[in-house]
């Protein structure tokens, strides 16, 4: 089990400058915030002091509100930013009347853009002051999350910055206390060293690329499938209506229409049953689909099933039902969607579900459910409003995990083995989980690289299982600090002896060089040591670092890393970083302690 350790992430400092707020700006503003975060904002305050006129209190506990709000739409936006800002400085600006200056500390993502954080507290900013002046009311607040939406989530959507599972893959991490590094591109490394893990989304550094390759082709992946002897879907792929009739006559109604190339449910049809329906839905997929071809295909009872395999078993299951809107005994269909609508209307515009007023595609499916529109379900019976679950639609995910027959569960294992796959999403179609594949005519559907995780109810449960299953420990290699002179230097030196006599690529980080174990310069192009250890935790030749603090350099870069092991204090004998035969003054000697000795969190 991962024991969960105090949360804490490197920082980047920022100078502010910001407009004075009135005396009552915290309490209008306050509401606003209590929607954005689901509960008081004066939770999230690192103290509640009164605020009055004529002192700093009121300013920072503005400050502080409006930076909340700037990270809450970096995490809107999937930038992992977990740990609170905090405010170093904050008073009168020297050169700008009613204005204040402010030194802040926000959680560091490496390699995300300066103008990220930027867009992020801009926006912040202009909707505090905005909100501040404006009644909350239902036409501010939708006006509100349209700013949000225009000006953070469709620019940041756009940058493609991080997928659907990144975000709660890494706050559990965090949570658990394993460090992550942004290596770019979305791809994040979990821990150091020889102990780190890389993941995309949820795929992983063990997933084949060969493998998902395959699988991001429907086409390439059934026929695998049939190959393997796996029962796998029956079907042709077309690019004109004639091609699709003559398939349909071969293949048997009722039948699936989709696009060859597309994913999230995006342009399937089911329930294909006459020409003229495949006509309509044939030109529909060739429409979607970007190299024009068409999978027309037998369809099989049931319904899809989602196996979660990682690191060769079963981490959860769930039944994807469509879409639909629970019953309560009292009100008929139509009422509950339109009161689940008006429901979601009152949340942000980020956090609402798919739910939709009644068209054509529920009634349909209403319909096909043996229901109409004035029906009244019986309370929490289920009623679908699509026919099918879909990314693209939403839909109800129930789990099954303790109901997948070992049989089902064999022929998802080998899916995942035969398509080299870590971490994949195993769909199968069955009208019953509990019974094995060939009693029910069951399918594998789709083998899906990267599937979603921590997306839905169940699926988030099952986050923290996944990262112990892939990291170990907490991902860390013992680092360990030695402060001081030249005695520092030789007692790091004798350290690092000892922890290589365990068997333990250790390796020392000085101000002057890295040293392996057998006193071979591990040569990089950087100067100073915080970029040296940043370095280091990157390659998984190194199980241990010892690193020796000669100098104040880490006074003006910061940390390198979340945590060490152990910091011990040899003598004060350091020197200036920045005028190397100067010593330390006692005053800059002490801030220097006081900053190493908070590098341990127990």
């Amino acid at each position: 089990m991962l024991e969960t350790r105090q949360p804490r992430q490197l920082h980047v400092s920022y100078n502010l400058t910001f407009s004075a707020p009135h005396l009552e700006a915290c309490r209008l503003l306050d509401p606003w915030l209590n929607r954005i975060f689901d509960h008081s904002v004066e939770d999230l305050l690192p103290t509640k002091l009164p605020v009055s006129a004529g002192d700093t209190t009121l300013p920072a506990q503005w400050l502080h509100r409006c930076l909340l709000l700037a990270m809450e739409l970096l995490r809107i936006g999937r930038i992992p930013v977990f740990d609170p800002p905090r405010i170093l400085a904050c008073a009168p600006s020297a050169v700008q009347p009613q204005k204040w200056s402010a030194v802040v500390a926000l959680p560091l993502v490496d390699l995300i853009s300066r103008a990220v954080y930027d867009l992020a507290l801009k926006t912040s900013f202009q909707l505090c002051a905005w909100a501040a002046t404006t009644p909350f009311n239902e036409d501010n607040v939708q006006r509100f999350d349209a700013t949000i939406l225009k000006q953070v989530i469709q620019p940041l959507s756009e940058m493609q910055l991080m997928g659907k599972s990144t975000l709660p893959l890494l706050q559990e991490a965090h949570a658990a206390g394993i460090p992550f590094i942004h290596l770019g591109g979305g791809v994040f490394q979990l821990g150091w060293g020889s102990k780190s893990r890389r993941v995309d989304r949820s795929t992983t550094d063990l997933d084949s690329a060969i493998g998902s390759k395959l699988a991001q082709s429907k086409v390439y992946t059934a026929a695998l499938l049939r190959m393997a002897g796996l029962p796998a879907p029956v079907h042709a792929v077309v690019d004109n209506r004639e091609a699709a009739l003559a398939a349909a006559r071969g293949l048997g109604w009722p039948l699936v229409v989709k696009p060859a190339d597309r994913d999230r449910g995006e342009g399937v049809a089911v329930d294909v049953v006459d020409e003229v329906n495949l006509a309509t839905c044939f030109d529909e997929a060739l429409k979607r689909s970007q190299k024009k071809q068409v999978i027309v295909e037998q369809q099989v009872e049931g319904v899809c099933h989602r196996l979660f395999i990682a690191n060769g078993k079963l981490l959860y299951a769930v039944k994807r039902l469509p879409l639909s809107v629970a019953g309560d005994g009292r009100h008929s269909i139509a009422e509950l969607v339109a009161a689940a609508c008006l429901a979601e209307q009152r949340r942000p515009l980020w956090k609402r579900s798919e739910i939709k007023p009644l068209d054509d595609l529920a009634r349909a499916a209403i319909k096909a459910a043996g229901y109409s529109e004035t029906s009244v379900p019986k309370k929490d019976e289920l009623v679908p409003l699509r026919r099918i679950e879909s990314t693209a639609w939403g839909g109800i995910n129930q789990e099954v995990t303790q109901d997948v027959h070992q049989e089902n569960l064999r022929i998802a294992l080998a899916a995942a083995d035969l398509f080299n796959l870590n971490v994949a999403g195993v769909d199968l179609i069955t009208p019953d989980v509990n019974k094995p594949w060939y009693d029910t005519g069951a399918i594998i559907n789709e083998v899906n690289f990267a599937p979603l995780l921590g997306g839905r109810e169940v699926s988030r449960q099952y986050v923290r299982p996944f990262l112990e299953d892939l990291v170990t420990g907490k991902g860390l290699v013992p680092v360990e600090v030695f402060s001081g002179g030249t005695a520092a230097l030789e007692a790091a030196l004798g350290r690092q002896r000892s922890l290589a006599a365990t068997g333990l690529r250790c390796v020392l980080a000085g101000h002057q060089d890295v040293l392996t174990v057998d006193g071979e310069a591990w040569r990089t192009p950087f100067t100073e040591n915080y970029y040296r250890v940043r370095a280091l935790v990157l390659s998984a030749q190194v199980d241990a670092i010892v690193l020796v603090v000669q100098t104040d350099e880490f006074l003006n870069t910061g940390l390198p890393l979340e945590y060490v092991d152990r910091v011990e204090f040899v003598d004060n004998l350091q020197f200036s970083s920045s005028s190397p035969d100067t010593r330390l003054t006692a005053e800059r000697h002490a801030e220097l302690v006081t900053l190493l000795e908070s590098w341990v969190v127990n």
